[in-house]
């Protein structure tokens, strides 16, 4: 897949990548499609920072069980072994992943954070935005997941107030 660089994501081409990527992590899961707007209160929320020529955020919001089913099928760990930790650990690479290809299609150079993943709604919605916010809903294995681009004024590594509210 190929993107050309842009001040700022587009939809077309976070869905693309959001497509792609759970084909190769989560396929055996089923794909992940594009679905009618769907108001859920994210029960994990997984953010990280892209910083420099371009600055922004890139957040996924999952349903407590599309977390849950995202870590099993990663980690080939069964659903009544997996530990808090795993699913942290497992949404903050999908974001990770996700946030590097976004990476890949702005202005560069640029720098990516640490993931950060929260309980609940992202700490994201914080910060001062400084355009147009992409956001993108989905469904996987009839599971609610959002994705959103919020380019930022200026965004710093996430702090250690950050990292109090981490879901670990």
């Amino acid at each position: 897949m190929e993107h050309a660089m842009s001040e700022n994501p587009n939809p077309q081409d976070l869905g693309e990548i959001v497509e792609s990527i759970w084909e190769v992590f989560l396929a055996d899961g089923g794909p992940i499609r594009h679905a009618e707007r769907t108001e859920f209160e994210p029960a994990m929320t997984a953010s990280i920072s892209i910083s420099g020529a371009w600055n922004g955020l890139v957040a996924i919001g999952f349903s407590a069980q599309a977390a849950r089913w995202s870590a099993a099928h990663m980690l080939g760990i069964p659903l009544e072994d997996l530990r808090d930790a795993d699913v942290v650990d497992a949404v903050g690479e999908l974001v990770n992943v996700i946030g590097g290809n976004v990476k890949g299609i702005v202005d560069a150079p640029t720098d990516l954070s640490l993931p950060v993943v929260a309980r609940g709604r992202s700490l994201s919605e914080q910060s001062s935005r400084a355009g147009e916010v992409i956001e993108l809903h989905f469904s996987w294995a009839d599971e609610p997941v959002s994705v959103q681009v919020i380019p930022m004024a200026g965004v710093q590594a996430p702090s250690a107030a950050a990292a109090a509210h981490s879901a670990r």
